[in-house]
């Protein structure tokens, strides 16, 4: 271990991993730039086309009562397609980590290669340049890391380091590693 390695330990804590996983799901949604075109606009035109075809058959054969139903359903589906989105991520990193953990500890090691997750049989490794942001709770830190992620509890927390103290070192190795 270097001399600046921090390593938490901690029992995996299912609402702080679920609270960490719905916000990241916000905060994805919530980026702005290319990434939004790739994860909401291009869907939302790949989805127009078939409603522009749908709209336009129900309005010649149905009229104006077949095509308003038809934009009513559309927007219902993409509402409940939205909520379905967010519910099955946080559920998905629920799970993920769950799986086969049992009643080991959780063991995140974070130094100037990236972070290293490891948490009973499963194991991650990820560069700093994989980690795209990172995410607040009242009792905790989450680095994400795609789709997924790694939750630092302040609990966990070395003697002698906060969390502006942690955030303040991870903010060093993401600059340093770009």
């Amino acid at each position: 271990m270097s001399d600046g390695t921090i390593e938490l330990r901690y029992p995996w804590d299912k609402d702080l991993t679920v609270r960490m996983a719905q916000r990241a799901s916000f905060a994805l949604l919530e980026r702005s730039g290319d990434g939004l075109a790739l994860r909401v606009v291009r869907p939302l035109l790949w989805a127009a086309v078939p409603f522009v075809a749908l709209f336009g058959a129900s309005l010649a054969f149905t009229g104006w009562e077949g095509a308003l139903t038809v934009v009513i359903a559309g927007g219902l589906g993409v509402y409940a397609a939205h909520l379905l989105a967010m519910e099955s991520h946080a559920m998905l990193q629920e799970h993920g980590h769950k799986a086969g953990l049992g009643d080991a500890l959780v063991q995140v090691t974070l130094d100037d290669a990236g972070v290293t997750e490891t948490a009973g049989p499963f194991r991650s490794v990820c560069h700093w340049r994989g980690v795209s942001g990172m995410l607040e709770a009242p009792d905790g830190v989450g680095l994400m890391v795609g789709a997924t992620v790694i939750v630092l509890p302040d609990l966990a927390l070395p003697v002698g380091l906060d969390r502006a103290g942690l955030k303040g070192r991870i903010d060093d190795w993401r600059r340093a590693a770009a």
